[in-house]
């Protein structure tokens, strides 16, 4: 049974001198940001299926001008998703979800710590950052201010046709992170990142996503035996 959080790592690597431990395919629900016309929607789900979340665990919202300045952002549930409602035109927006934790026993995942499940094989606590592109600006080049974890692209997509191939850049605590595998819409690996963090993807066209997660040892948490990160990145190319 899949888990419903945030989807978990994908392999084992040494990352800055610490093993980080990855299970394949145990997380396969995500965060990302989806815009549908002129409006923008936090939603959470698995490809075409989307699902209920607590928009209460949402703990940062950010959204900039294509000159930099941040731009208040006004928030409103919306069916399943999330509306977020910039109160002028963004470059790009920025959203911090604190997923709590969630246990896998041998019953299924179960969103709870620890300590209050029963029969658990493995217990995380669940980070998970969306990041939604709408125009290009330069700032885009360096990493979100409050995301511990990161895909930054190194060029504008829009200037890209389809086809062509993209280059980013993976961050984990505004470090370069190698070994990390990205996945596409579907969860398939579409790139792994290199010794110095970096990737390149095919274009396609329409609604671009990308992903990456991992998870480490959880410390003094009687709740969790890991901690959970995950990433994505959304933006709109010409159908």
């Amino acid at each position: 049974m899949k888990n419903r959080a945030c989807r978990n790592g994908l392999c084992s690597f040494l990352f800055f001198g610490l093993l980080l431990a990855l299970v394949p395919g145990a997380w396969a629900h995500d965060f990302w940001i989806e815009q549908s016309g002129k409006e923008l929607l936090l939603i959470f789900g698995h490809g075409d299926q989307r699902e209920e979340f607590d928009s209460s665990r949402v703990t940062a919202i950010k959204a900039f001008s294509s000159g930099g300045g941040e731009i208040e952002v006004r928030r409103e549930k919306r069916g399943k998703g999330l509306l977020l409602r910039p109160v002028e035109p963004p470059s790009w927006v920025w959203v911090g979800i604190d997923n709590g934790y969630w246990s896998k026993t041998i019953y299924g995942w179960k969103n709870l710590p620890k300590r209050k499940a029963s029969r658990v094989v493995e217990a995380n606590r669940s980070f998970c950052y969306a990041k939604g592109l709408l125009s290009w600006n330069d700032a885009l080049l360096r990493p979100a201010g409050e995301a511990l974890l990161d895909i930054v692209l190194l060029e504008n997509p829009w200037g890209i046709k389809a086809g062509g191939l993209l280059s980013f850049k993976v961050f984990f605590r505004g470090k370069a992170a190698p070994g990390i595998p990205v996945e596409g819409r579907d969860h398939e690996t579409v790139a792994t990142t290199d010794k110095d963090g970096n990737g390149r993807v095919r274009m396609g066209k329409g609604r671009q996503l990308l992903a990456v997660s991992f998870k480490e040892p959880a410390k003094d948490d009687p709740d969790a035996d890991f901690i959970t990160y995950a990433a994505t990145l959304t933006f709109e190319v010409g159908k």
